[in-house]
């Protein structure tokens, strides 16, 4: 796993995403001594990361991943500040950097993040076999909660990319590939959403794609859209050749119907009605002691409003199909909406309402 995108005959790419991890390596390092290791998770760990390489411009599209391995006890706004003031240094959307003691590795929790971390990341600073010390995981066995925070997670893909102006000025340019690329990135989950439950993940997009090919080549649609999107996340492009708003509207559909078939199998006595799952979603075990830990041990509502702003967003997909409005749904979105924020929310259309959760979102 040398390479770091699957460009391996374009040197210059690698050597473009190494400089910048090495600034970002000596750039944490000055800001935390205590620093033991640093590992790039993500597309980059994976030598799967997305670059948009169009004639001299080299531009990674993947945020930037790390976990710090660190002695140091790290402030969390100091940490965001800094995060940001290195993403702007390399012109990047985002540097996200997760601290950790040494003594955590050994306690991490089986999660997709957790698994991708000892399995599909690599270590670029530090000692490369810290990676053993986190506990061995069994993607056959990957805890099905993964795959539903998932589905709950795509969902700002879909909320953050359209805005009603598209049906009368339709996206282009910049608007056109950040569209395109959410909707990527909602099919991978989809195609996650069916691996998972069947004990067939795994860390690589190439890997996961050839599995559901082979599983459910079938879904002709699904399929599709599949080897569309690994191919647009490994190798991106600013010519698009898809309709965004159609793209939206077809991934919307299959996103829907293949959250709601995930659910049959998670929810046994799951009736297909969605406000009836949101109360399972909001009470399961996962959740519910969560929930618990926030209101009676940390004394907060953090939680609560991020499980608000969860159903929020679910609901608020619900409302609009890419053409029209369902009142009702939006209904319900402004009243999860409005457990989080105190301003009178009825007059929002849905245009409004989808950006207000897309900013709660960050902020809870």
């Amino acid at each position: 796993m040398d390479h770091l995108t699957v460009y391996e005959d374009r040197p210059e790419i690698d050597a473009r995403i190494r400089a910048d991890l090495d600034f970002l390596s000596a750039s944490l390092r000055r800001a935390y001594p205590g620093t033991q290791a640093l590992v790039l998770v993500g597309g980059f760990g994976r030598g799967e990361g997305s670059v948009l390489s169009e004639g001299e411009s080299i531009r990674p599209v993947n945020d930037y991943d790390l976990v710090m391995v660190t002695t140091d006890r790290v402030d969390r706004d100091d940490l965001r500040a800094l995060r940001r003031q290195l993403a702007q240094s390399l012109s990047v959307t985002w540097v996200d950097v997760t601290p950790r003691f040494p003594s955590s590795l050994e306690r991490l929790p089986f999660t997709m993040y957790n698994y991708d971390l000892k399995y599909g990341s690599r270590v670029i600073y530090g000692d490369p076999a810290i990676l053993g010390r986190i506990p061995s995981m069994d993607p056959s066995r990957m805890p099905l909660i993964e795959a539903e925070l998932q589905f709950f997670t795509r969902l700002w893909c879909f909320l953050g990319s359209f805005k009603i102006d598209y049906l009368a000025h339709p996206p282009d340019g910049a608007d056109a590939f950040f569209l395109v690329n959410q909707m990527s990135k909602a099919i991978l989950a989809c195609q996650d959403g069916l691996l998972v439950p069947e004990g067939l993940y795994h860390h690589s997009y190439r890997e996961r794609r050839d599995r559901f090919l082979e599983r459910h080549g079938d879904r002709a649609q699904l399929a599709q859209l599949v080897r569309w999107a690994t191919e647009f996340k490994l190798r991106p492009t600013t010519h698009i050749e898809l309709d965004p708003l159609e793209l939206w509207r077809s991934a919307r559909s299959i996103y829907l119907q293949t959250w709601q078939e995930f659910v049959h199998r998670r929810y046994r006595r799951f009736s297909g009605n969605w406000q009836t799952y949101a109360r399972y979603y909001c009470w399961n075990r996962f959740n519910a002691l969560r929930r618990l830990g926030h209101l009676l041990l940390r004394r907060s509502l953090h939680y609560e409003h991020k499980l608000h702003v969860d159903v929020a967003q679910l609901y608020l997909l619900l409302a609009f199909d890419g053409e029209s409005e369902d009142s009702a749904w939006l209904d319900r979105a402004k009243y999860h909406l409005g457990r989080v924020v105190s301003h009178d929310l009825e007059p929002l259309t849905w245009d409004e309402a989808r950006a207000l959760a897309a900013d709660l979102r960050m902020e809870v």
